[in-house]
């Protein structure tokens, strides 16, 4: 086993949130491709109901129809749009939970002539930081100027 800093595995995280995102922009296309043909279907029931004000046979059940089929289509938009919001919040989600785990996943595996405040410069940039690395192991470190090889510290 290698010695030292151990960072955590990010790419589930990265690979959920890139196919999130997939479908946030089908959803949204999918919602604006809709968005055009309900504008299509608007055309239609207007001129279905000047049909009707001219007397036009059928023109009711023409306009009763694109009514319908326009429902739909606005059903159809809000169905996209949800799975695209929905989408978005599960990405925020991971988002959140990914920065924690880059920032709490961190180990470090205790190789010869490491000790805490050397783990603390290397890691932190201070070596003075080491009660940092003894308080998250308290479970396994009972004495900070003792660690032994092997053991696999967290990182905070």
């Amino acid at each position: 086993m290698a010695h030292g800093l151990q960072k955590p595995d990010l790419s589930g995280y990265d690979l959920q949130i890139s196919k999130l995102q997939t479908a946030v922009e089908e959803n949204t296309k999918n919602a604006l491709l809709a968005e055009q043909a309900k504008k299509t279907i608007e055309a239609e029931i207007d001129q279905a109901s000047a049909d009707m004000s001219a007397g036009v046979l059928g023109a009711d059940e023409a306009s009763a129809d694109a009514k319908k089929r326009f429902d739909d289509k606005l059903t159809q938009i809000n169905a996209f749009l949800d799975k695209a919001r929905e989408a978005k919040s599960k990405i925020s989600d991971l988002e959140t939970e990914r920065e924690k785990a880059a920032k709490t996943g961190a180990t470090w595996i205790v190789g010869p002539g490491d000790s805490l405040s050397k783990i603390a410069k290397e890691v932190y940039g201070d070596a003075h930081q080491y009660m940092k690395i003894f308080e998250a192991n308290k479970d396994k470190i009972k004495n900070p100027n003792l660690i032994v090889d092997g053991w696999e510290l967290k990182i905070p």
